[in-house]
């Protein structure tokens, strides 16, 4: 077997579809877009669905179609100003019910001049952690798993270790202390040695690179850790006596509708389209993506992406209370909740500072932000394949992301969406 390059599939698809529906009108605008050289620009031509042709009839369409190709052009003048910056990638945001925006530009696999393609499956990276998490409180919510008893207790093999009493909550929270598998790390090309050979987890398994002595007292500190969530992953498999992999296809992936997703198990698993370029624009050295099980070995694409979100904001994957613990940020730690950063912040547009839950991932090359704005009901995700790009910090209040979560959640359709009340 050998490590994973991802240089291959060519996907055919040749345009971008965008779709805002406007909650206050019954009928969705449906603009299609061309393909022009490696960016997709619009060419909007309003389609209105039949269902709703009687009623839109009597309605005037012109605020629904105003609001979206405003919120549209704001969107879309960020994303060409990041792409004349080096920005590669896709963009893309979605409310309640549908994808309302979606753009790629730039090139996924530069050497075959392939473009990026808003429905192509990227790695995941560490998005992978968020729905980790949500696995693990449905187990909460179960009452399989505790969030503040020794994992020992499901984990009888780790009694006499010293994780045994790290909680399931300094799991998720990354403050657990336990030692890092991306710590020892060949200076050639960066790469930690836990990733050079094919080692893929076993199931209800916790390898042997996350035990041993533990780097700080759990529960004082937070120390961003892959071996945190390996171990999760350990623990769910054992109480549900099933797979990862299975679980998140038969809880996650079906449920939400999202065809795409998926794990790599093997070197040969999952797509191999979207190569990840380093910060000197050169192609990512060779590693195994298998290796990193619950913590980072999701693929699928944008759309995937967002039919999680949106499950879960409309607390249909976990209790209202497990989702508000998801979403409960601890400021001594960074504002780290489970799985992700909750924290409010100020956007450019909006009257108030804006709730945000932030899942932010990098593997190799590939760089992943997916934030939802739970209150707005909407949710974004861009993925980039340039170490290159900063997204900056949105807390900051400047910077790429900033830019672009402004344009997405206050713009005219996210103005429109707050005034009309967000419904679960």
């Amino acid at each position: 077997m050998s490590p994973i390059r991802l240089r291959g599939t060519h996907y055919a698809s040749t345009h971008v579809a965008r779709r805002a529906s406007c909650t206050a009108l019954p009928c969705q605008i449906v603009p299609s877009h061309r393909n022009s050289d490696h960016d997709r620009t619009m060419q909007a031509t309003p389609r209105i669905f039949p269902i709703a042709v009687a009623f839109c009839a009597l309605i005037s369409l012109t605020p629904c179609i105003a609001a979206h190709a405003a919120s549209a052009a704001s969107l879309d003048q960020v994303v060409s100003a990041a792409a004349s910056n080096g920005f590669s990638g896709v963009v893309a945001v979605s409310d309640q019910s549908a994808v309302i925006y979606s753009r790629a530009t730039g090139l996924a696999d530069r050497s075959l001049q392939k473009p990026h393609e808003v429905s192509a499956p990227w790695r995941l990276a560490s998005f992978t952690k968020q729905v980790v998490a949500t696995l693990a409180m449905q187990e909460v919510d179960k009452g399989r798993l505790q969030l503040d008893a020794p994992i020992a207790q499901t984990l009888p093999a780790l009694s006499s270790t010293p994780a045994g009493q790290i909680t399931l909550r300094q799991l998720l929270q990354h403050t657990s202390g336990l030692p890092n598998p991306d710590a020892q790390t060949d200076a050639s090309d960066a790469v930690p040695a836990y990733y050079r050979t094919s080692n893929p987890p076993r199931t209800g398994e916790v390898p042997s690179a996350c035990v041993g002595d533990l780097r700080s007292v759990p529960g004082e500190q937070f120390s961003y850790n892959n071996c945190d969530y390996l171990v999760v992953s350990a623990m769910i498999e054992h109480v549900t006596a099933s797979t990862l992999p299975r679980l998140i296809e038969t809880r996650i992936a079906r449920p939400v509708g999202a065809r795409g997703l998926g794990m790599y198990r093997t070197p040969d698993d999952g797509p191999r389209g979207v190569l990840g370029y380093d910060d000197k624009d050169t192609v990512e050295p060779a590693f195994h993506i298998e290796n990193y099980g619950g913590a980072g070995a999701l693929y699928g694409t944008p759309e995937d992406v967002l039919a999680f979100d949106r499950r879960l904001m409309a607390g249909r994957l976990v209790t209202n209370a497990s989702r508000t613990l998801l979403w409960r940020g601890e400021p001594r730690f960074g504002f780290a909740a489970l799985g992700a950063w909750s924290f409010e912040a100020a956007l450019a547009g909006c009257a108030k500072p804006v709730q945000l839950v932030e899942r932010r991932g990098e593997v190799g090359g590939i760089q992943l932000r997916n934030v939802l704005a739970p209150e707005l009901g909407l949710a974004f995700v861009a993925l980039t394949n340039s170490q290159r790009v900063s997204f900056g910090e949105v807390w900051q209040g400047q910077g790429l992301l900033h830019d672009l979560l402004s344009a997405a959640f206050c713009g005219p359709v996210a103005k429109q969406k707050t005034a009309a009340g967000s419904k679960y």
